[in-house]
């Protein structure tokens, strides 16, 4: 903590002694101050024209479904889902059932 206290002495940032304890652990855990970025957050999914063929395969067999369902079942990102729907030039929509012209309802031209 000598470290800490003459560090602060030199300049007004950040005087929290778990910085410096985090900074010690890192040094000594990893041999360096930065820390270790690498395989954070979710893994990146590489799109390769096999995993693009199974999701429009699955797309054709259940066009019912919703594209994050399928990007679910894919183990895909929604975003690469929907990417590779969009590359192929299809839409992704639901139909609606919306009110039908009866034969009593007047002639439209």
């Amino acid at each position: 903590m000598v470290a800490a206290y003459s560090y602060g002495e030199q300049t007004d940032m950040c005087r929290n002694h778990k910085t410096f304890a985090r900074l010690e652990r890192r040094l000594r855990e990893h041999g360096r101050f930065k820390p270790l970025t690498v395989n954070y957050g979710r893994p990146r999914v590489i799109r390769n024209p096999q995993m693009e063929e199974e999701i429009l395969n699955t797309l054709a067999e259940h066009p019912e479904g919703s594209t994050r369902g399928l990007s679910r079942q894919m183990g895909v990102s929604k975003d690469v889902g929907y990417r590779v729907i969009k590359k192929q030039l299809l839409r992704p929509y639901h139909l609606q059932s919306v009110q039908e012209l009866l034969p009593a309802d007047p002639n439209r031209v």
